[in-house]
């Protein structure tokens, strides 16, 4: 069941997108354009907007595949612009030449279409006006929010964790840090994400301000005038032949500037003490400071064991081979035509309307229980009043404040409208903050890792929200981290039909291929991906993924360490090319890439599982039952985790808590070598 969404929540969204965009959270603004987007694909406005927020984050081909086909002015324009800077990068000339001459073609149609007008009858006023609409001051739930992340670089999970709260509480549609404050929950104690959800994202009440304040800040003062004769036109006040010494007194320019004043420009950043920093920030935790004694104390002693194992094989020279050859690494992956053949991906128009496929609903009986898009439709007909198309038509005076710029601020019509509006502009903020609250709580659950609530929350929206990448990859990223590598895989792929630019879920996307030894989709993924310059960090790691089904296992550590050089700060791909090492019996080397993604992240159990496997391999089965203690508490459902703690404890003689973690494990999903391992403890037993 479709949807018609109301003027208004749609001007309440775009409003909130363009007020992100000037507080540069460039990040919440293209996730809240996702959402707008969502609900026309078609519209050249939402395309725009969503475009535009891809290229202010740097992501130039989702620019240009995203307006590949819009007609407006602004959107040519944005495209032409796409092509121009990924033309810029383009390693191959004939690419590279076929990305200008589009952009030029678009272009060149838009401007013969568009009359030419002179300079004097320009209206300027439309740009001049771009002063007080577009200029103001970020909140303090964007300095907040930025607050937070500097938190987290420093490794203060405490205060970057109040700081988002702070955020969130101030304005509940930055998503983008919600979920980010999901992520670090799990290292606070007494500290649940789902108290935030519920105590923050409540609708607004009627009484809520619309009206702006008046700026108490004038950014462009102009104090005084200017006194001095400006020359607009000639030099005839210059007298000719003038020598070189009275050309230059001319002007009073202090020409004779010394070395000490040049010096005094060159600013270092200024540091700032332990101590100093101390009073600044807030007290970690204890539960942060043991986390990190830990991670040091780990990695310190992989990285002796590992220069000790280097220095035993031929003292080193194979540690230097190895870095020659990370060097040496490109993205070399032919499109293999037959094999797609053989099980083709269902391509389909996501910009047809009748291409969105009708998701299963939990109820579509008679039992007077609804689906869930006929629950999005009664709370929206919650919302709308019998009057509320005649409130509509003054909801512009509100987004659109300039049309009506004659009407003095006292003026009681003015007044009047402000008041009947009110109710309706609320209404339309409450509707935008039902879908992000959705998603919040979906996103809270994924990362707590619940399965079901996921997906039963993101059940609540509509098809067209639910139709979009993010939604199908959080869904997909659930069932992955539940190894559900099935399910997980039909909603990666068919976020990458409806959204091929979008590419967060790529490296987990390729890593659920690769466990399915699905070849033929795995390198269609990485042939697609591998030309798309801003995101070449997920074309190495998929390009990885693909290698280690096709190619050799040499190849795959290749791409994975160029994934690694590309972004170091990401901690996906050290977990893979920690793994890359383990299969070829180089546990030390993968202790290393083990330690530096505990490191990276150290709220995923990534790290702490794979830093465990390369201590049971090792044979220090104290140290491992460690981590993966740690990697439990992190994530207590995952069937493989807990698989391994089995093993743990059974090596160490505790068999009767080995039973307990198999038990465990088979409840979630009866993997064959768990079950191998129960029969080999009862026999024991």
């Amino acid at each position: 069941m479709e949807y018609e969404y109301d003027k208004t929540e749609v001007l309440c969204l775009i409003a909130l997108i363009n007020k992100e965009l000037d507080d540069f959270d460039l990040r919440n603004a293209a996730i809240l354009a996702e959402r707008l987007y969502a609900i026309d694909r078609t519209h050249e406005d939402y395309r725009f907007l969503y475009a535009k927020c891809h290229f202010l984050n740097g992501d130039f081909s989702a620019t240009n595949k995203i307006l590949k086909d819009s007609e407006s002015i602004p959107c040519v324009n944005l495209f032409a612009k796409s092509c121009l800077l990924l033309g810029n990068v383009e390693s191959c000339k004939e690419k590279q030449k076929q990305l200008w001459r589009a952009g030029i073609k678009r272009l060149t149609h838009v401007l013969d279409t568009l009359e030419e007008v002179p300079r004097v009858a320009y209206h300027w006023g439309d740009d001049l006006a771009c002063v007080t609409t577009r200029s103001h001051m970020p909140n303090q739930a964007t300095m907040y929010s930025l607050l937070g992340e500097l938190y987290n670089k420093v490794n203060n999970t405490y205060g970057a964790v109040q700081s988002m709260r702070r955020c969130v509480e101030y304005n509940p549609y930055k998503l983008a840090t919600f979920m980010k404050l999901c992520d670090l929950a799990p290292d606070i104690d007494d500290f649940d994400p789902l108290v935030v959800l519920q105590q923050v994202y409540s609708d607004f009440p009627e009484t809520t301000i619309i009206v702006s304040q008046p700026q108490t800040v004038e950014f462009f003062p102009l104090h005084g005038k200017c006194t001095h004769e400006i020359k607009t036109q000639g030099n005839d006040t210059i007298p000719k032949g003038l020598s070189s010494n009275e050309i230059l007194g001319l002007r009073r320019y202090p020409y004779n500037i010394s070395l000490e004043k040049l010096r005094a420009l060159v600013c270092e950043v200024p540091e700032i003490s332990d101590e100093e920093f101390k009073t600044i920030q807030p007290e970690r935790e204890e539960r942060e400071i043991c986390k990190e004694e830990l991670i040091e104390h780990i990695t310190k002693e992989s990285e002796m064991k590992w220069r000790q194992e280097a220095f035993r094989t031929k003292n080193g020279l194979y540690h230097r081979h190895y870095e020659e050859l990370k060097s040496s690494a490109s993205i070399q992956v032919p499109l293999v035509k037959n094999e797609l053949q053989e099980s083709p991906l269902p391509l389909e128009d996501p910009t047809e309307p009748n291409t969105c496929k009708r998701r299963l609903s939990i109820s579509d009986s008679d039992d007077g229980t609804y689906t869930y898009a006929e629950k999005r439709k009664k709370y929206n007909e919650h919302f709308n009043s019998p009057h509320q198309t005649q409130k509509n038509v003054n909801v512009e005076k509100i987004f659109y404040p300039n049309k009506y710029s004659d009407l003095p601020q006292s003026s009681p019509l003015l007044n009047h409208d402000l008041e009947n509006t009110t109710k309706t502009i609320v209404e339309g903020m409450n509707q935008v903050l039902y879908v992000v609250r959705i998603i919040a709580e979906a996103y809270q659950h994924q990362s707590s890792y619940h399965c079901k609530e996921t997906v039963l929350a993101l059940h609540q929206l509509d098809d067209y929200q639910y139709e979009s990448a993010r939604v199908l990859c959080i869904l997909g990223t659930v069932f992955y981290n539940d190894a559900d590598y099935e399910n997980a895989v039909m909603f990666f792929r068919h976020a990458f039909v409806l959204e091929p630019w979008f590419c967060e879920g790529i490296p987990i996307y390729s890593t659920c291929l690769w466990y399915l030894d699905k070849v033929s989709e795995l390198n269609l993924l990485a042939y697609d991906i591998k030309a798309n310059a801003n995101h070449q960090y997920e074309a190495y790691i998929a390009a990885g993924n693909w290698a280690k089904c096709a190619r050799t296992t040499v190849e795959a550590r290749q791409m994975f360490n160029e994934a690694v050089s590309i972004d170091p700060s990401k901690s996906y791909a050290y977990y893979l090319l920690g793994h890359e090492e383990a299969g070829m019996g180089n546990w030390y080397k993968a202790g290393r890439h083990f330690g530096e993604c505990m490191i990276k992240d150290r709220q995923s159990y990534h790290g702490w599982y794979g830093m465990a496997t390369a201590c049971y391999a090792l044979q220090d089965f104290e140290e491992a039952g460690a981590l993966l203690e740690e990697a439990i508490r992190l994530h207590p459902r995952q069937p493989v985790i807990l698989t391994l703690m089995a093993e743990v404890q059974n090596a160490l003689g505790n068999h009767g808590i080995a039973m307990e973690y198999i038990d465990a494990s088979l409840s979630i999903n009866p993997l064959q070598k768990t079950k191998d391992l129960k029969k080999s403890i009862e026999q024991q037993l």
